[in-house]
């Protein structure tokens, strides 16, 4: 019963109603009526303010890309399109191709919100690898039934630097070392690319015995590269 509570109450954020939660639901068991049998009856509470239970559409929806807090002055975000007059855009740090950017905004050709397409639109873009996780607002108008939503996506560093190393040994004297270094550069050709060269290199040293045992040893040195992707 508790997972369909929250089906139900997902089920009516999806459709507009971004208050709505399990709180409004509630079963009520009989099992006085017939012999071993329950008898349920799903409630939906009434709430203390009518807007709990209205559906809700954008009148903006706000992508800010930068690292800076955005401004609140409306003019500062553009209309992407005229097909899409509720949705609007400003870049202000990452200089990416703006239709890549809307692309990862899940349906948005809906105005209705809808808490499950603005849950994939986070998951799009952390994805790409080039923003930390987004953070919205949303501003309810309760009397028009409107709202803003405000995403704000900060950039991650343009580069990225891994190192990695690994020793070994075993028991007939064997010592390896190995190590692997990594660089990354996010947004490279500004289409949400991420350009990495790899390398690693790694030598072992192993101890000869019978008539080599007086010699310094036998040594390996391994290396390879890996070009950028």
């Amino acid at each position: 019963l508790g997972n369909m509570r929250n089906k139900i109450s997902q089920d009516y954020r999806n459709l507009g109603y971004f208050r709505f939660s399990t709180d409004f639901l509630e079963f009520e068991a009989d099992s006085g009526r017939i012999p071993h049998t329950v008898d349920l009856t799903l409630k939906i509470l009434k709430p203390e303010q009518a807007f709990y239970h209205k559906p809700y559409r954008y009148r903006h929806w706000k992508l800010y890309v930068g690292n800076t807090p955005p401004s609140s002055n409306e003019p500062n975000f553009l209309p992407v399109a005229d097909t899409l007059p509720w949705l609007r855009y400003l870049n202000a740090d990452e200089a990416v191709d703006q239709s890549l950017l809307i692309s990862q905004i899940d349906q948005p050709n809906n105005p209705i919100f809808s808490e499950g397409q603005l849950r994939k639109t986070l998951a799009n873009f952390a994805r790409l690898g080039l923003f930390a996780p987004g953070n919205y607002t949303i501003v309810p108008n309760d009397s028009s039934g409107e709202l803003d939503l405000l995403l704000v996506l900060k950039t991650l560093p343009k580069w990225q630097f891994r190192t990695e190393y690994e020793f070994s040994t075993n028991n007939i004297s064997l010592f390896g070392l190995n190590g692997n270094i990594s660089f990354t550069r996010r947004n490279a050709l500004r289409i949400g690319d991420q350009l990495e060269f790899r390398a690693n290199v790694g030598a072992e040293s192993q101890q000869l015995t019978g008539s080599f045992a007086k010699s310094s040893g036998f040594n390996t040195l391994d290396h390879a590269y890996r070009d950028w992707e």
